[in-house]
């Protein structure tokens, strides 16, 4: 069973706990950031290394896409109005 508890008494926890969440999020999206500016500016000049990553990065890409295709198929099958599917 619950509690019921004052909006003044958590107050201070739950504007941690989002300043938190905000300060997660910013620093993954600057890391990702930072990466794509890595990868960017990254020159190998190693033939046989520069084809190792080349084909890992392709496999990376190829991830992606495949994850982002699944994603949409589920979207599609996913009721457009999910008070009427059934339960």
């Amino acid at each position: 069973a619950q509690k019921a508890v004052k909006f003044d008494d958590v107050k201070e926890s739950l504007r941690e706990d989002v300043e938190n969440a905000m300060v997660i999020e910013a620093v993954k999206e600057i890391r990702a950031a930072l990466a794509q500016v890595a990868l960017a500016n990254l020159k190998i000049s190693e033939p046989i290394l520069k084809k190792q990553f080349e084909e890992r990065l392709a496999a990376r890409n190829q991830l992606i896409k495949d994850r982002e295709k699944i994603s949409q198929e589920m979207e599609k099958q996913r009721p457009a109005d999910p008070t009427t599917a059934p339960s």
